[in-house]
């Protein structure tokens, strides 16, 4: 069944024409890939579809409150770098974002 919402973000996807999205949450790989399972099995995973990369990790809000999350997080997106500088892609000019941790759950992202 599409819903509103996905017929929106479909019709986002032709006009930005990404080549890489990050799938952040099980329920946006399930209304994406059409695929379910436990996220700790999920992230990580680069899927190719429709002449786009998918990259699978977890919600933001999973990193945030708990560790193993945070740090899946911090290596899924050193794939999507990865990703990024494979196909010659850089961010745009004067953005500097970094992950950084403490020891405890918590996940921050540096705007500098």
């Amino acid at each position: 069944m599409m819903t509103c919402r996905r017929q929106y973000l479909d019709g986002q996807l032709e006009r930005v024409d990404p080549e890489v999205v990050v799938l952040m949450g099980a329920a946006a790989v399930r209304q994406m890939l059409g695929e379910s399972g436990r996220m700790a099995e999920l992230h990580g995973q680069v899927h190719r579809r429709d002449g786009r990369v998918y990259l699978v990790t977890y919600h933001p809000a999973a990193g945030m409150r708990f560790p193993h999350p945070g740090e899946a997080i911090r290596r899924d997106f050193d794939v999507l770098a990865q990703l990024m500088d494979a196909r010659g892609a850089r961010p745009p000019r004067g953005t500097r974002v970094a992950l950084r941790g403490s020891t405890k759950s918590s996940m921050n992202v540096d705007p500098r």
